[in-house]
C-alpha cells in the first residue's frame, strides 16, 4: 500500500498549470489516506479572526472509527470490529467514495448552502453554486485566418449553474500600517 506522501509525489504538478483531474489519482490518494495511519491533515484553529493553533487531524483514524461503527451496526461484536482500527487492516480501494463525497457536496450546495473548506495556516475558502438565467448574445463572427466577416450570429445560453469560489486572505495574515500623512 502506498503512503500518502508517495501518492502525492507521484501525482505532483509537473508543469506551470495544474494537472487535469484524474479520478484514478484521486482514488489512489483516498485509498492511501484510509490506509496510512501516520497521515494527518493540518487544520488551522481560528478564533476571533486570530490564528490560535494548527491542529493535526488524523483522518485515517476518523474514517476507521466510522467503519467500525458500520460493521458493529451490521452485527459484528466490538471485539471483532476492533480489527478495523489496526494498521495491518488495509482497504484495497476507495471505489465509490469519490461519487459519494462529490454528490454530498453538490447536493448540499444545490440546496442553497455554502460549503466551507477547513482553514489552513495560509488558506480560507468556501464554494457555492449560483444560478444563471437564460441569456442571448448577438455578435459578428469573423474568419480567424482572413478576418473576413461571416455575419452576425446569435448565441443563446439556457439557464445553468456556475461554481462560485470565495477565498480571501485570512485576517491574521493581513497587517495594516499607516503610510505617510
Amino acid at each position: 500500500m502506498e503512503s500518502v506522501k508517495d501518492v502525492l509525489e507521484r501525482i505532483q504538478k509537473k508543469g506551470k498549470s495544474p494537472n487535469k483531474f484524474s479520478k484514478k489519482s484521486f482514488d489512489s490518494l483516498m485509498t492511501a489516506m484510509i490506509n496510512d495511519p501516520e497521515f494527518t491533515e493540518k487544520v488551522a484553529v481560528v478564533k476571533g479572526g486570530e490564528l490560535k493553533d494548527i491542529k493535526d487531524v488524523a483522518v485515517s483514524k476518523g474514517f476507521r472509527c466510522f467503519l467500525r461503527q458500520v460493521v458493529e451496526k451490521a452485527g459484528i461484536d466490538s471485539e471483532e470490529s476492533a480489527v478495523v482500527m489496526e494498521p495491518s487492516f488495509t482497504i484495497d480501494n476507495a471505489d465509490g467514495l469519490y461519487d459519494f463525497i462529490t454528490a454530498a457536496i453538490y447536493e448540499y450546495m444545490d440546496a442553497g448552502n455554502t460549503f466551507e473548506l477547513p482553514p489552513k495556516e495560509d488558506f480560507k475558502g468556501n464554494i457555492s453554486l449560483s444560478q444563471k438565467g437564460e441569456s442571448t448574445k448577438v455578435s459578428e463572427v469573423k474568419n480567424p485566418r482572413t478576418k473576413e466577416s461571416l455575419g452576425k450570429w446569435k448565441s443563446v445560453k439556457k439557464p445553468y449553474k456556475t461554481l462560485v469560489a470565495h477565498s480571501p486572505c485570512p485576517a491574521y495574515l493581513v497587517t495594516r500600517s499607516k503610510v505617510g500623512d
